[in-house]
Protein backbone atom coordinates (compact mmCIF):
# COMPACT_ATOMS: atom_id res chain seq x y z
CA UNK A 1 0.00 0.00 0.00
CA UNK A 2 1.21 3.85 -1.20
CA UNK A 3 1.16 5.72 1.73
CA UNK A 4 0.29 9.68 1.46
CA UNK A 5 3.81 10.86 2.69
CA UNK A 6 5.54 8.76 0.09
CA UNK A 7 3.10 10.18 -3.44
CA UNK A 8 3.53 13.65 -4.44
CA UNK A 9 2.23 15.54 -7.76
CA UNK A 10 4.17 16.77 -10.47
CA UNK A 11 3.85 19.20 -13.30
CA UNK A 12 4.51 17.42 -16.97
CA UNK A 13 4.64 19.10 -20.12
CA UNK A 14 4.62 17.70 -23.53
CA UNK A 15 4.61 18.88 -27.09
CA UNK A 16 1.89 18.73 -29.27
CA UNK A 17 2.61 19.29 -32.90
CA UNK A 18 -0.27 20.54 -34.95
CA UNK A 19 -0.68 21.04 -38.67
CA UNK A 20 -1.98 24.88 -39.53
CA UNK A 21 -3.54 25.76 -42.29
CA UNK A 22 -3.99 29.49 -43.02
CA UNK A 23 -3.00 29.92 -39.51
CA UNK A 24 -5.76 27.47 -38.51
CA UNK A 25 -5.62 24.15 -36.80
CA UNK A 26 -6.12 21.63 -39.37
CA UNK A 27 -9.33 20.01 -38.90
CA UNK A 28 -10.44 16.27 -39.47
CA UNK A 29 -12.62 17.46 -42.46
CA UNK A 30 -9.27 19.29 -44.30
CA UNK A 31 -7.47 16.07 -43.54
CA UNK A 32 -10.08 14.10 -45.44
CA UNK A 33 -9.47 17.00 -48.38
CA UNK A 34 -5.70 16.02 -48.52
CA UNK A 35 -4.91 14.39 -51.66
CA UNK A 36 -3.71 10.79 -50.83
CA UNK A 37 -0.34 10.29 -52.42
CA UNK A 38 1.69 7.18 -53.00
CA UNK A 39 4.49 5.47 -50.89
CA UNK A 40 6.98 6.09 -53.62
CA UNK A 41 6.63 9.72 -53.89
CA UNK A 42 8.48 9.91 -50.37
CA UNK A 43 11.36 8.62 -52.50
CA UNK A 44 11.52 11.83 -54.54
CA UNK A 45 14.41 14.53 -53.07
CA UNK A 46 12.05 17.09 -52.92
CA UNK A 47 9.70 15.21 -51.07
CA UNK A 48 9.65 16.35 -46.39
CA UNK A 49 8.05 14.05 -43.97
CA UNK A 50 5.66 15.94 -42.09
CA UNK A 51 4.28 13.51 -39.51
CA UNK A 52 2.26 10.94 -38.91
CA UNK A 53 -1.72 10.88 -37.81
CA UNK A 54 -3.78 8.23 -35.66
CA UNK A 55 -7.22 8.60 -36.81
CA UNK A 56 -9.48 5.90 -38.76
CA UNK A 57 -11.47 7.35 -41.35
CA UNK A 58 -13.68 4.50 -42.27
CA UNK A 59 -14.15 1.09 -40.53
CA UNK A 60 -11.86 -0.60 -42.33
CA UNK A 61 -8.93 1.58 -42.22
CA UNK A 62 -6.66 0.84 -40.13
CA UNK A 63 -5.88 4.63 -38.86
CA UNK A 64 -2.10 5.35 -39.33
CA UNK A 65 -1.22 8.17 -42.19
CA UNK A 66 2.03 9.84 -42.99
CA UNK A 67 1.63 13.33 -43.71
CA UNK A 68 3.68 14.68 -46.13
CA UNK A 69 4.52 17.63 -49.18
CA UNK A 70 5.71 17.28 -52.50
CA UNK A 71 6.32 20.23 -54.82
CA UNK A 72 4.34 22.80 -52.66
CA UNK A 73 1.49 20.63 -51.93
CA UNK A 74 0.54 18.55 -48.52
CA UNK A 75 -0.22 14.13 -48.94
CA UNK A 76 -1.39 11.42 -46.88
CA UNK A 77 -0.65 8.13 -47.61
CA UNK A 78 -1.88 5.18 -45.24
CA UNK A 79 1.09 3.14 -43.16
CA UNK A 80 2.39 0.75 -43.25
CA UNK A 81 2.42 0.80 -47.28
CA UNK A 82 -0.12 -1.58 -49.17
CA UNK A 83 0.93 -5.70 -50.26
CA UNK A 84 0.61 -4.24 -53.87
CA UNK A 85 2.22 -1.60 -53.78
CA UNK A 86 4.76 -2.94 -50.88
CA UNK A 87 5.40 -5.75 -53.84
CA UNK A 88 6.13 -2.76 -56.83
CA UNK A 89 9.30 -1.86 -55.07
CA UNK A 90 10.59 -5.19 -56.50
CA UNK A 91 9.18 -4.48 -60.01
CA UNK A 92 11.74 -4.25 -62.95
CA UNK A 93 11.27 -1.94 -66.11
CA UNK A 94 10.40 -4.89 -68.13
CA UNK A 95 7.77 -5.67 -65.85
CA UNK A 96 9.08 -8.67 -63.75
CA UNK A 97 10.36 -8.85 -60.42
CA UNK A 98 13.80 -8.63 -58.97
CA UNK A 99 15.25 -9.92 -55.35
CA UNK A 100 18.28 -9.99 -54.16
CA UNK A 101 19.91 -9.72 -57.65
CA UNK A 102 17.98 -12.62 -58.85
CA UNK A 103 15.17 -12.03 -61.68
CA UNK A 104 11.91 -13.51 -61.67
CA UNK A 105 10.04 -13.99 -64.89
CA UNK A 106 6.74 -12.13 -64.59
CA UNK A 107 4.73 -15.20 -66.14
CA UNK A 108 5.56 -17.30 -62.73
CA UNK A 109 2.73 -14.67 -61.40
CA UNK A 110 -0.21 -15.29 -63.63
CA UNK A 111 -2.67 -17.34 -62.64
CA UNK A 112 -3.91 -17.48 -65.86
CA UNK A 113 -0.98 -18.89 -67.10
CA UNK A 114 -0.85 -21.92 -64.96
CA UNK A 115 -4.65 -22.57 -65.62
CA UNK A 116 -4.13 -22.66 -69.03
CA UNK A 117 -1.19 -25.25 -68.79
CA UNK A 118 -3.04 -27.27 -66.45
CA UNK A 119 -5.41 -27.63 -69.75
CA UNK A 120 -2.77 -28.96 -71.53
CA UNK A 121 -1.45 -31.06 -69.42
CA UNK A 122 -3.31 -34.48 -70.72
CA UNK A 123 -1.67 -33.86 -73.84
CA UNK A 124 1.93 -33.74 -72.08
CA UNK A 125 4.47 -36.55 -72.18
CA UNK A 126 5.90 -37.90 -69.62
CA UNK A 127 9.24 -35.53 -70.04
CA UNK A 128 7.34 -32.48 -69.98
CA UNK A 129 5.19 -33.62 -67.27
CA UNK A 130 8.60 -33.49 -65.46
CA UNK A 131 9.65 -30.08 -66.36
CA UNK A 132 6.22 -28.50 -65.89
CA UNK A 133 6.61 -29.84 -62.12
CA UNK A 134 9.71 -28.20 -61.67
CA UNK A 135 8.60 -24.85 -63.01
CA UNK A 136 5.60 -24.95 -60.83
CA UNK A 137 8.42 -25.46 -58.00
CA UNK A 138 9.65 -22.61 -59.20
CA UNK A 139 7.26 -20.23 -58.37
CA UNK A 140 6.21 -21.50 -55.26
CA UNK A 141 10.40 -20.56 -54.44
CA UNK A 142 10.06 -17.28 -56.05
CA UNK A 143 6.69 -16.36 -54.59
CA UNK A 144 7.99 -17.06 -51.05
CA UNK A 145 11.15 -15.14 -51.72
CA UNK A 146 8.84 -12.44 -52.89
CA UNK A 147 6.54 -12.71 -50.14
CA UNK A 148 9.14 -12.90 -47.92
CA UNK A 149 11.23 -9.32 -49.05
CA UNK A 150 7.01 -7.80 -49.44
CA UNK A 151 7.12 -8.24 -45.82
CA UNK A 152 10.35 -6.71 -44.49
CA UNK A 153 9.28 -3.65 -47.53
CA UNK A 154 6.30 -3.37 -44.93
CA UNK A 155 7.88 -3.55 -41.40
CA UNK A 156 10.56 -0.92 -42.74
CA UNK A 157 7.97 1.30 -43.76
CA UNK A 158 6.04 0.77 -40.40
CA UNK A 159 8.90 1.49 -38.19
CA UNK A 160 9.85 4.25 -40.28
CA UNK A 161 6.32 5.51 -39.80
CA UNK A 162 6.36 4.90 -35.74
CA UNK A 163 9.62 7.21 -35.74
CA UNK A 164 7.97 10.46 -37.18
CA UNK A 165 6.33 13.18 -34.98
CA UNK A 166 2.82 12.72 -33.75
CA UNK A 167 0.27 15.16 -35.23
CA UNK A 168 -2.47 16.20 -33.87
CA UNK A 169 -5.80 16.90 -35.95
CA UNK A 170 -8.33 18.87 -34.20
CA UNK A 171 -11.85 16.92 -34.30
Amino acid sequence: MIQKNEAQLATLSIDIQAIRVNGKRMSLAAFKQLKVGECFDEKKPNCKRWGMVKYKLDKDDDGEWVVYSLDGTLYRRKTPMGRWDARQVFKTEDGDYRVDGENMPIYYWSNAYWNKQERRDYFLTKEEIEIKYKERKLHEVYDNKLEEARLEVQRKDRKMATELPHLFIAV
